[in-house]
């Protein structure tokens, strides 16, 4: 049984990574809102970003324009870094940020250990953002919280540091389809 519920979700803590199965519902992230209303929520397919090009076209049209277009150079590991470990800039008005990647096991599928790569940045980045800069500079920042929440139609083996989560309970528990507190 899951320890990590929705309410995880607004934590600024681990784990940062979490995995569960996929649901039939269109807008995961739609669904989610009402119960995380400070929290940024992103959601990507990872049938489109099999690929470290498209995953970064898909996050750069999302948070910066110059992430998603080659303009004479082409993205990498290096810039998608450096633009998302900077939450004042890309989410200045919310308390964190949870990142929803549907078909998880699609998810840079063509990249040889591309998605536990993925997961290890984004769990960095998780850290990095729970960690408040406090240097009496214009940068110092309080802490924010950064979920990535990968939902797989087939779980794989080994996704280090990801943590089950629930999102949807049994029927009885539905609240518009998810619950704040384990279910199952």
């Amino acid at each position: 049984m899951p320890d990590n519920t929705v309410d995880d979700l607004r934590r600024i803590s681990k784990p940062f990574l979490h995995f569960t199965k996929e649901v039939a519902i269109p807008k995961v992230a739609d669904r989610l809102h009402p119960h995380l209303p400070r929290l940024r929520l992103e959601e990507y397919d990872g049938r489109n970003m099999r690929a470290a090009p498209e995953l970064f076209a898909k996050f750069g049209a999302t948070f910066d324009p110059v992430l998603s277009s080659h303009k004479g150079r082409h993205p990498h590991w290096d810039a998608f870094v450096d633009i998302m470990r900077y939450p004042e800039d890309i989410i200045p008005n919310h308390d964190g940020c949870v990142f929803i990647i549907r078909n998880a096991e699609d998810c840079l599928r063509e990249v040889r250990g591309g998605l536990i790569a993925f997961g290890n940045i984004m769990n960095s980045l998780g850290s990095e953002w729970a960690t408040p800069a406090r240097e009496g500079q214009w940068w110092d920042r309080g802490p924010k919280s950064l979920h990535t929440v990968f939902l797989f139609n087939r779980i794989p083996r080994q996704l280090p540091d990801a943590a089950p989560i629930e999102l949807i309970g049994k029927p009885r528990d539905f609240n518009n389809g998810f619950t704040t507190t384990i279910g199952t």
